[in-house]
């Protein structure tokens, strides 16, 4: 440590504090339940979680979960289930741990490239506290995008050591160890989500940030990392080849123009958070959904490009922005339904949007610096308070999908999820008009199912009965709806008529095997 690195010198302080504010923020959250959506599938439904033996460390890493290649990061739920069972503290506080860790790698970071402690201060707080961070950080299931994230910003910051230390000891052996380091954590980021594969052009991007000239040299110590991202993206597109198929080339361009402009946005003003952003409008060029996001890109593009030499941070920014988001633009459709944007996706990249503004922001000379604080302090504030009320939805599945609900009215998924959330409270009526809303806007056997089991639990039985067979026409060789209709047969005493749906629901499951 040296006089010149004021910043490090007070780095316990500094731990501590960001520890302190971490809990302040997402503290109550802790509390919180699982989740409805992919936490089953991932934790308390995966058999391979639940004890860290040879037969499961080969599961975890030999499949994908069922489309993404992340074993790390399901061996770190292998670790919280020996630590804490199914207790969710033990998964949240995990992963809130990594956020206060990757928050102070961001600081590190934005001061090692800039040298400027206020900047990295003003990254490094709204890194930790913007809401946009909170699906990634509460969602016991999104544990891959900010383990893989720690590990991106671990292996960025050894990077940078690695060429400090190169330009002061002119490569040392001492220096050389941070570069071995630096490809060591880029596996273990690649291991827990592969996302994290554009860092070698982000390296580059540092590089010229820091007036590296990109010769040969500086070209061919990046190979191993390039290596590196083909392998694990020829091993992902083996979870993803069935989902980059149902959008053509030209739809995922104005797909990914829409994403950029909008998690710009989400990041500049956090006010249509949501688990959900569906499209539910035709991808055309001629549409004003996907023309006006064009429109903002090429005078985003011309302003970088003017002020260029000015303000090169702006720029640089800007490409970190768009290099670290660029992964989330191959993975639109899920489900059937295709998706624009997550608010998981703007994790990593948001850091390109705080050294932006936050260069933008201190360089304005003309008012003072300690007032420049404070309206950055309370915009710190203001932020902190709706990450807390955000990241608190997810303790509850109706307030958390009423919101997509609101934005999107005509989403039938998100109805759904708040008929079952409202089912879960003993709220039958209010979860049979959500589920009744949305089969209306889309029809699926399974729905009709869900209708039909709520109406059973009043002992409703022939308005369940009406809601089985409805789905049956849709769908008739679906056990599950003739096991859920053999039920409610049972429960109103007709023997014949449920031992007929069992023995049907019987047959289909083994046409199914």
């Amino acid at each position: 440590m040296t006089q010149k690195d004021p910043i490090l010198q007070k780095k316990y302080s500094l731990i501590v504090g960001f520890f302190l504010l971490g809990i302040a923020v997402y503290g109550a959250s802790l509390t919180n339940s699982f989740s409805i959506i992919d936490d089953g599938l991932l934790i308390f439904e995966n058999n391979a979680i639940r004890a860290i033996t040879l037969s499961n460390l080969s599961t975890i890493f030999t499949s994908y979960d069922p489309e993404l290649y992340i074993p790390l990061t399901l061996f770190s739920y292998q670790i919280d289930y020996l630590i804490g069972g199914y207790n969710p503290f033990i998964y949240h506080f995990t992963s809130l741990l990594l956020h206060i860790a990757s928050s102070l790698l961001v600081l590190w970071i934005v001061f090692l490239l800039s040298g400027r402690k206020w900047l990295a201060l003003f990254c490094g707080i709204f890194f930790a506290v913007h809401p946009i961070q909170a699906e990634a950080v509460v969602w016991a299931a999104a544990r891959k995008d900010v383990l893989s994230s720690f590990f991106f910003l671990s292996c960025l910051c050894s990077y940078l050591l690695w060429r400090k230390e190169s330009n002061e000891q002119k490569e040392s052996k001492e220096g050389r160890k941070w570069y071995f380091v630096s490809l060591g954590l880029f596996v273990l980021g690649l291991l827990s989500k592969v996302t994290v594969v554009t860092l070698p052009i982000v390296l580059l991007l540092v590089d010229w940030q820091q007036k590296r000239k990109i010769t040969k040299e500086v070209l061919m110590e990046k190979v191993p990392y390039f290596a590196l991202s083909i392998f694990f993206g020829l091993v992902a597109l083996g979870g993803k080849q069935d989902l980059l198929v149902q959008t053509n080339i030209f739809e995922k361009i104005l797909l990914a123009c829409k994403t950029t402009v909008f998690g710009l946005r989400q990041i500049l003003f956090p006010a249509q958070l949501s688990v959900f952003h569906p499209e539910l409008h035709p991808i055309r060029l001629m549409s004003i959904d996907f023309l006006l996001p064009i429109a903002v890109l090429i005078i985003i593009a011309s302003l970088l490009w003017r002020f260029r030499k000015t303000h090169p941070e702006l720029l640089f920014g800007a490409l970190f922005f768009l290099i670290t988001l660029a992964p989330s633009f191959l993975t639109v459709t899920k489900g059937g339904n295709i998706f624009f944007f997550s608010d998981r996706y703007a994790y990593l990249p948001s850091i390109g949007i705080f050294f932006a503004v936050g260069s933008l922001f201190f360089a304005i000379k003309k008012i003072p610096l300690y007032h420049r604080s404070m309206v950055a302090g309370v915009i710190a504030v203001i932020f902190s308070m709706i990450t807390v009320h955000q990241s608190l939805l997810w303790g509850s599945g109706v307030a958390l999908f009423s919101r997509p609900a609101k934005l999107y009215p005509e989403f039938y998924l998100s109805h759904i999820n708040v008929g079952a959330g409202l089912r879960e409270e003993g709220k039958r009526e209010e979860a049979i008009a959500s589920f009744k809303k949305a089969v209306s806007l889309y029809e699926l056997p399974n729905t009709y199912g869900l209708i039909g089991q709520v109406y059973a639990e009043e002992g409703n039985y022939p308005e369940a009965i009406e809601y089985f067979e409805k789905g049956l026409d849709l769908l008739s060789e679906d056990p599950e709806l003739h096991y859920g209709l053999g039920q409610v047969y049972a429960l109103q005493g007709d023997l014949l008529g449920a031992e007929k749906s069992y023995k049907t629901a019987l047959k289909y499951s083994e046409d199914d095997d």
